[in-house]
């Protein structure tokens, strides 16, 4: 889950993720949506998810999801993105 947490009067935060496989396009989110995706992991545990964050003059790139790193997501397997003025927080926990 990737969570626009930004302020209310601020522009929307771009999102483009994908993996070496597939492309989950472009989107836009307002203050409080999310995007959220779903996948099944690859038999040779090589799954990786990267998105590209874009908020004003500000863009990072970086994992989402690696499969080296699975067990950061929790017992779950959900990994909680949020965006936010001073930097991009991460979660296992909603």
């Amino acid at each position: 889950y990737v969570v626009n947490n930004l302020p209310a009067s601020s522009p929307p935060l771009l999102l483009t993720c994908a993996s070496k496989d597939d492309k989950l396009g472009n989107h836009t989110l307002y203050v409080n949506q999310d995007f959220h995706f779903h996948f099944c992991e690859s038999v040779f545990a090589d799954t990786t998810f990267a998105c590209e964050f874009r908020w004003e003059s500000k863009k990072k790139l970086f994992d989402v999801f690696n499969a080296a790193r699975r067990k950061l997501c929790g017992k779950d397997n959900f990994c909680y993105w949020a965006a936010k003025t001073d930097g991009i927080y991460f979660s296992n926990d909603n």
